[in-house]
């Protein structure tokens, strides 16, 4: 499927009779994108070509969640959400002018790796979007083990980038 594919896909929530919450805390999820180009051993969708939905159709999809279905907290669970910059600052900025120009009471949260984090441009634009949490992949914090599972190339960067930006103190 290409983003024109994608775009055709519509969001749906059918009444499925569970009394649970529609997601994980309570947020409803959502898929704006599938694939993944990193190469992690573990993932079932790793060197996946990366195919996302356009950000006309990730607006109309979240503006259907939030003003007609009443969807106020959505999980975006793409496999990186913030894999490409820009396509992230797109959205971020989407869902900043869906809560403010059209006043839609929308909070979201995300799943992206530590790289995505790194980018302070990226994080003040989730947070501007309304973001209450990006949760980061952090299979290991030895450099051997994440070697071994193909997580990086560069275990001493990621965990540099990890402890200063993400959990100051947490490596030593």
């Amino acid at each position: 499927l290409d983003t024109a594919d994608l775009d055709q896909l519509t969001v749906s929530i059918e009444d499925s009779g569970l009394s649970s919450s529609r997601g994980k805390f309570d947020h409803v999820t959502y898929v704006s994108a599938r694939g993944c180009p990193r190469g992690c051993d573990f993932c079932a969708v790793a060197k996946q070509r990366y195919r996302a939905k356009s950000i006309p159709a990730v607006k109309r999809d979240l503006q259907f969640l939030s003003a007609d279905i009443g969807c106020r907290r959505i999980a975006i669970e793409d496999n990186f959400f913030a894999h490409c910059k820009s396509r992230t600052l797109e959205i971020c900025d989407a869902i900043r002018r869906l809560r403010t120009v059209e006043q839609l009471d929308i909070s979201w949260d995300c799943q992206t790796r530590v790289e995505s984090v790194c980018d302070i441009e990226v994080v003040e634009a989730m947070a501007a979007a309304g973001c209450e949490a990006a949760y980061i992949g952090v299979e290991s914090l030895c450099e051997d083990l994440l070697r071994y599972l193909g997580k990086t190339s560069q275990p001493a960067d990621y965990l540099s980038a990890l402890e200063s930006l993400v959990v100051p103190g947490l490596i030593g």
